[in-house]
């Protein structure tokens, strides 16, 4: 057996760090806007009256 490959100093191991993600991409998801009391009140109003003139 060879023993001169026992002696020779070993090479250092090179770590590649690899930046890797972790974080999920998060969904958006869309939401409807509320309809103002104003324009509740404004609806309802008109539906009175077109009840009132029916």
């Amino acid at each position: 057996m060879p023993s001169s490959r026992r002696d020779a100093p070993r090479e250092k191991i090179r770590v590649i760090e690899v930046a890797v993600s972790r974080e999920r991409p998060k969904n958006k998801k869309k939401h409807k806007k509320r309809k103002s009391w104003s324009k509740k009140f404004k609806e309802e109003l008109f539906d009175a009256i077109e009840d009132i003139f029916d």
